[in-house]
C-alpha cells in the first residue's frame, strides 16, 4: 500500500511541476473557470467542441495547489478528442472512487481508470476533495451550458 501511495504522489507531483496542454487558447470556442474559495485554486479551462460536445481540443491554466493542478493536467491529458459520454463516465467514475464506492465504476478503459484513481487518492483527505474536483466541475459546465463562473463551495 505504501508503494502504491508514494506511486501516487509522484505523478501529483508530476502533473503538478509539469502540467501537460497548460496554457492559454485565445482560439478557444470555450473558455470557463473555476475557483475554490477554500483552497485559492483558481482554474480555467479553454475548450473547443462539436455540435455534440464532444471534446477537440482541450487546455487549462490556473494557479493552485498541487492537487488541483495535478488534477486539471490529468483530465486535459484524457479528454483530449474524447467524446461528452466519456468525460460524462470518467466524471461518474470519479466521483464513485472519491466516495470510496469502487464497484459499479462505468468506464472500461484501465489506463483510464489508473489515472482517476490516482486523482482519488485525495478521499483519505476530504478538505483537498475540493481541490481535485474544480477543473472537472467546470468542464462539466462546459458540457453542459452553464452559464457564470463556477465555484466549489
Amino acid at each position: 500500500m505504501d508503494d502504491l501511495r508514494a506511486l501516487y504522489q509522484q505523478v501529483i507531483l508530476d502533473h503538478s511541476r509539469n502540467p501537460r496542454f497548460f496554457g492559454e487558447q485565445k482560439a478557444a470556442q470555450i473558455t470557463k473557470a473555476c475557483v475554490n474559495p477554500l483552497c485559492g485554486d483558481k482554474i480555467t479551462i479553454y475548450c473547443n467542441v462539436d455540435a455534440d460536445k464532444n471534446i477537440l481540443n482541450l487546455h487549462f491554466t490556473g494557479k493552485g495547489c498541487a492537487i488541483s493542478i495535478a488534477s486539471a493536467s490529468i483530465m486535459v491529458a484524457m479528454m483530449q478528442s474524447k467524446s461528452k459520454a466519456f468525460f460524462e463516465q470518467s466524471l461518474n467514475t470519479m466521483y464513485r472512487l472519491l466516495e470510496r464506492e469502487a464497484s459499479g465504476t462505468q468506464l472500461d478503459d484501465p489506463a483510464a481508470l489508473a489515472k482517476l484513481e490516482v486523482i482519488a487518492g485525495v478521499k483519505q483527505y476530504p478538505s483537498r476533495v475540493k481541490c481535485a474536483t474544480c477543473a472537472w466541475h467546470t468542464l462539466s459546465a462546459v458540457m453542459n451550458d452553464k452559464a457564470g463562473v463556477v465555484k466549489t463551495e
